[in-house]
């Protein structure tokens, strides 16, 4: 009976230590599964506030020296502190460009600019200069490398149909000139020791002897010899002639 008694204890002991033995087991499991869902719920952002959801540039897959960065995909590979995408407030949307460094001494803050942008062709958008970085960054686009600054532009009035990464071609006014006349560069041509330009009448092109007060990188300013309304010869026409001949 002693022995059966003894038996008994030690099975009872045995069943004890295996139920303790699931028991951690089964704790372990659970810390492992919150673990698991505590881990795939930082794997979901949400955003704080509804917008339009931005990809930023994942500038170490640019392939070589010319190539743009491209914007982050699935697959990439991260790195701490990476910033992936970007969640804009488009209540505050400005416009980002580069400033040549030949045109840096002749741009100031607060001066007008106008925009067009090419989403958006049916509307000419105002704005102002905002901020002109004051160091010079290497533009490594093209060749030969360029040196930039960073220009922002700040809208006067926002539309609603603007979106985050759209093209823009800003027009800085500089300085105003009564009674002058802009015209491509194209149409100025020195002929016989003249600065002239070619202008329609009659449906024929008659050249013009015209005054160039300042010549821009495109544009050159006229201030004598033209009227508003003329239209005038991106190529000499007398060429044209010539060769038919």
């Amino acid at each position: 009976m002693r022995e059966f008694e003894a038996k008994l204890a030690a099975d009872r002991v045995g069943a004890e230590a295996d139920l303790a033995a699931l028991a951690l087991k089964r704790d372990k499991a659970q810390a492992d599964l919150a673990q698991a869902e505590r881990n795939m719920a930082a794997l979901t952002l949400t955003a704080p506030i509804e917008g339009v959801v931005t990809l930023s540039l994942n500038f170490r897959a640019i392939t070589g020296m010319g190539f743009t960065a491209p914007v982050f995909k699935e697959g990439d590979r991260a790195w701490p502190g990476a910033a992936i995408a970007e969640l804009p407030d488009l209540a505050s949307i400005q416009v980002n460009a580069p400033l040549d460094e030949s045109e840096r001494g002749v741009l100031q803050l607060k001066q007008p600019v106008s925009l067009r942008i090419d989403a958006v062709p049916d509307r000419e958008h105002m704005g102002v200069v905002a901020e002109i970085s004051p160091l010079a960054r290497l533009d490594y686009s093209s060749w030969p490398v360029k040196k930039n600054f960073d220009l922002t532009i700040r809208l006067e009035q926002l539309d609603p149909r603007l979106r985050p990464g759209m093209s823009a071609t800003a027009r800085v006014a500089v300085e105003r000139l009564a009674d002058s006349i802009l015209i491509p560069v194209e149409a100025v041509f020195e002929k016989n020791g003249k600065i002239v330009s070619f202008v329609q009448n009659n449906g024929i092109f008659e050249g013009q002897t015209v005054e160039v007060s300042r010549r821009g990188e495109g544009q050159a300013l006229i201030s004598r010899g033209l009227k508003p309304g003329q239209r005038v010869a991106l190529k000499d026409p007398s060429l044209d002639t010539g060769r038919n001949k």
